[in-house]
C-alpha cells in the first residue's frame, strides 16, 4: 500500500531529488562601523598648541602622540 501523502495527483509516487550544489555563492560583508569624529588639543607650558582632528574607527595612540610632541617641544 502506498501512503497517500507520498503520491502526486494521479497516484504516481513522488521522487525526491537531491538539491544541486550551488555553482556560485555570494558572501556579503557586514556594514562597516561608522567613523567617529574625535578632536583633541594639547597645550604646553611654553605656550605651544596642537589640535588634532581625527575621523577613524579606532582612536590613535594619544599618549604616544603627546610624548612625541613633548620631545619636540623640548
Amino acid at each position: 500500500m502506498v501512503n497517500p501523502k507520498s503520491t502526486r495527483l494521479g497516484g504516481v509516487p513522488s521522487v525526491r531529488r537531491r538539491a544541486a550544489k550551488p555553482a556560485f555563492v555570494e558572501l556579503i560583508a557586514p556594514h562597516p562601523a561608522p567613523l567617529e569624529d574625535c578632536v583633541i588639543e594639547f597645550e604646553s607650558a611654553g605656550g605651544g598648541k596642537m589640535r588634532v582632528h581625527c575621523k577613524a574607527a579606532a582612536p590613535p595612540d594619544w599618549a604616544g602622540l603627546l610624548r612625541a610632541w613633548r620631545d619636540v617641544e623640548g
